[in-house]
């Protein structure tokens, strides 16, 4: 009896913090459209890597980077 109490316990507990997540909102949420400041290098690196002179982030071009050649 014990040990079925102690599991319902623990399960509702895990699905209570689990709908907590679900419903919790990150204050610094970011559209699909936008660039997050660790963009930056990724498209640098991800340009560089393409052949080009250096890169910045752009949600108009290609994985987001617009790439720039010299």
């Amino acid at each position: 009896m014990l040990r079925k109490g102690l599991f319902a316990a623990v399960t509702a507990a895990a699905l209570g913090f689990g709908a907590s997540q679900a419903f919790a909102t990150p204050s610094d949420v970011k559209s699909a459209g936008e660039c997050n400041p660790w963009d930056e290098a990724r498209c640098m690196e991800w340009c560089q890597s393409q052949g080009a002179d250096g890169g910045t982030c752009d949600p108009g071009y290609v994985n987001h980077c617009r790439c720039v050649w010299w």
